[in-house]
């Protein structure tokens, strides 16, 4: 604090301008001196008169400010105070750092910045939300089914565009949309650089549409290049499928539309392009679990179909699954009910994990290779199977039974056996499935020297 003082600074003054001389020794102190003096005793000058119209320098120094002096022509420029005539003492005053004047740079710069700010105060108090009516009759238009939503705003991080929230897509339930944001050019809202859907719980038979809506588009004069979607759940017979994430990219010159979406991990991914009559479908997967904790995982899946707007049919399915091979085809039509046929060639699947997986963890060992068809028809999608019908043939080698069929034979009673087991070689029969239940008949059994043959049902309490 004391440095700013005059006192001080004219000290300093003097010390730098050489004025008592060559400095080499400096001794600092708190309080007292530490001795009483470091200086030998110097005789003592005769006093020197004052004259009295020659101030000395250190009077003239005690006095010196810097002060305004108007010039002749008026302006005003900083000066320091005359000398008295005769009086040059060579000192220059120490020059301290201030701000400078702004050069052209940073003037140009504080007006850009300024601009911008300005900019931005517009976009953000920009009612927006006038434009929602004018938003939602062009949806209606592309989607041809009637488009509301709840607020129209802008934003910027982490991405800048315009968002809609709260869309409702259809009559009655119809369907629910988190939120859209897109980013149209400069002068032609219609075309649209960018374009993010998000929070969609979508019927799989919807995705059959998909073309419609682009074509709808262009009817409506919109052009957008690659929709990101997020969020994505599909529905299908109380089932859900999600959260997905992908992306839709419009039909180009040598390119058909395509329609990409894959789990968080992954291990799914579902592909649609447009064909003829639909949408082709190609299903990927790599140690995916529908249902987690179901005992049920693909170590490796990879199914082609058709999707329309009345089903689905997947021509080919080849899955590795249960430690074994699953093949066949499947076709699935809801239109007007649900109907599900389906045929299935199973090759070295673990008896113990399909078990676990259909009759909650019966006890069972071997190697299942079998040949299924299966067909049913509901009214509803509440459980389309427990009306399903089919047979089949299998063979199950080097497994086991959860019952003593020795000591059944032994015994010779009609009253059940409970407990114990039987190793065999193979057990061969068909199977048939219905309303009743399921039931093996023709069933041909080797275990060591033992042969059996019968029929057999399961139930499951």
């Amino acid at each position: 604090q004391q440095r700013s003082e005059r006192g001080f600074r004219v000290a300093c003054e003097l010390v730098r301008n050489g004025r008592i001389g060559k400095v080499h020794t400096v001794n600092v102190a708190v309080g007292g001196p530490t001795v009483d003096c470091y200086l030998p005793v110097e005789p003592v000058p005769e006093a020197v008169p004052l004259v009295p119209d020659k101030p000395p320098t250190v009077a003239w120094l005690a006095g010196w400010s810097a002060q305004a002096e108007t010039s002749d022509e008026g302006s005003k420029e900083p000066r320091p105070k005359k000398l008295p005539a005769g009086e040059d003492t060579g000192i220059r005053p120490i020059r301290r750092g201030g701000r400078a004047p702004l050069g052209v740079l940073g003037k140009v710069l504080w007006g850009v910045f300024a601009v911008l700010g300005l900019v931005l105060a517009a976009a953000l108090l920009y009612p927006y939300d006038n434009h929602r009516p004018e938003v939602e009759a062009v949806l209606t238009r592309v989607l041809q089914q009637p488009v509301r939503a709840a607020r129209l705003h802008a934003t910027f991080l982490p991405h800048p565009g315009l968002v809609l929230e709260g869309l409702h897509v259809g009559q009655g339930e119809g369907i629910a949309i988190g939120s859209v944001r897109f980013l149209p050019e400069l002068g032609h809202w219609r075309t649209l650089k960018q374009v993010e859907v998000r929070g969609v719980s979508l019927p799989l038979p919807v995705l059959a549409s998909v073309s419609e809506w682009v074509q709808g588009a262009r009817a409506a004069a919109v052009a957008f290049p690659v929709i990101e979607l997020g969020d994505i759940t599909l529905q299908l017979g109380g089932q859900s499928l999600g959260p997905l994430a992908g992306t839709l990219v419009p039909e180009g010159a040598a390119m058909p539309l395509r329609l990409s979406l894959h789990d968080e991990a992954r291990t799914l991914s579902l592909g649609l392009t447009q064909a003829p009559g639909g949408m082709q479908l190609t299903l990927e997967g790599l140690g995916w679990e529908p249902v987690k904790d179901c005992h049920l995982r693909f170590d490796s899946l990879n199914a082609q179909g058709l999707l329309t707007r009345d089903g689905l049919r997947l021509s080919s399915i080849d899955s590795r699954t249960l430690e074994g091979q699953v093949s066949g085809s499947l076709s699935l039509n809801w239109n007007g009910g649900v109907r599900l046929e389906t045929d299935l060639v199973l090759k070295h699947l673990s008896l113990a994990r399909l078990n676990q997986l259909l009759l909650g963890g019966a006890k069972g060992e071997g190697q299942v290779d079998a040949s299924l068809r299966l067909s049913g028809r509901a009214a509803e999608w509440s459980r389309p199977l427990s009306l399903a019908q089919g047979e089949g043939s299998f063979v199950v080698n080097r497994g086991l039974l959860p019952v003593d069929l020795a000591e059944a034979v032994r015994r010779a009673s009609s009253e059940p056996l409970r407990g114990g087991e039987t190793r065999f070689e193979q057990l061969g029969g068909k199977v048939r499935v219905d309303q009743q239940g399921k039931r093996f008949y023709d069933l041909q059994l080797t275990a060591g020297l033992l042969r059996a043959s019968g029929i057999a049902a399961v139930n499951v309490d």
